[in-house]
């Protein structure tokens, strides 16, 4: 190591290099799906950052409403990658989720968190926590987020987490 040059002790393609240093190098993220409120297509989406203090954002999805307004289930979404890479914007997330709005006729939040190692733990547990009051809030229809107050169905909530692979 005379050379002054770094040793890749694992490298976590496309997300990041941790050297046996102990450092770690995160790669450029991949191109990002962005929300969308395309009249022709079945889903829309947006993006709300709900603490400005920590960055904490959401990612809501809902079908486009060609009826009167009404009801939907609510899945609350927390994507996986080992507490380190991804977000709920990456295509893989991005294209899953829409495709269970889309096919479930539901409404689907998508909580991104901060990821280590740059955010040490427990930075995924109080991010998503924070997402989840924000989320709560709504339940009486009188949060910040129309698409909440009038397509949640805070009776039929559900949780899902994908600690594994893509979607």
């Amino acid at each position: 190591m005379a050379s002054g040059t770094k040793e890749i002790a694992v490298e976590m393609l496309p997300y990041f290099h941790l050297f046996t240093d102990g450092t770690i190098e995160r790669l450029p993220p991949p191109l990002n799906s962005s929300p969308s409120d395309d009249p022709d297509a079945a889903v829309c989406s947006k993006d709300v950052l709900i603490d400005p203090d920590t960055d904490v954002s959401l990612h809501i999805f809902a079908p486009h409403q060609r009826a009167p307004p009404q009801k939907l289930s609510l899945v609350v979404y927390i994507h996986g990658g080992a507490f380190c890479m991804g977000a709920s914007s990456s295509p893989a997330f991005h294209n899953f989720i829409s495709k269970l709005v889309e096919k479930g006729n539901l409404i689907a939040v998508s909580a991104d968190y901060g990821l280590v190692p740059e955010n040490p733990l427990p930075i995924l547990f109080d991010d998503t926590w924070n997402a989840f009051q924000w989320i709560a809030a709504h339940a009486d229809g009188d949060g910040t987020n129309p698409w909440l107050n009038e397509y949640a169905d805070f009776w039929h909530v559900f949780i899902r987490e994908r600690a594994r692979g893509p979607p």
